[in-house]
């Protein structure tokens, strides 16, 4: 696997692992692309941070006592490698991110089974 593919996939795993226990990975070709689906039972996004969500330095909890740690870089690397392979990465109940790969492309779908809860 190409090393920025790789780079995306373990920033993706690296943000979920801090933050949720993985409850599932699957790898399968669906037609002309690959998916990745991610389940894990983790916080949830909050609506109001979806915006927010793949900026550099975003935390949905900024304050010092929060529970979970990272510089809020993950995810805007990730949109970052995604978007420099020509595909797109958006996120709400699910994460997608679609990317074109020779001759496949690349969808990430990341679920949270806990759904939309407030951080």
């Amino acid at each position: 696997m190409p090393e920025k593919r790789r780079s995306l996939i373990d920033q993706l795993a690296a943000a979920k692992q801090r933050i949720s226990d993985l409850e599932q990975a699957e790898l399968a070709r669906v037609s002309s692309h690959v998916e990745i689906s991610v389940t894990d039972n983790g916080i949830g996004i909050r609506n109001d941070f979806l915006p927010y969500i793949f900026n550099r330095f975003s935390q949905a909890d900024a304050s010092p006592t929060r529970a979970y740690g990272g510089l809020g870089l993950g995810l805007a690397i990730t949109k970052s490698i995604v978007e420099l392979h020509g595909g797109s990465i958006a996120a709400g109940y699910q994460m997608h991110v679609a990317k074109p790969v020779e001759p496949v492309e690349l969808l990430i779908v990341v679920a949270s089974l806990a759904g939309h809860k407030e951080v």
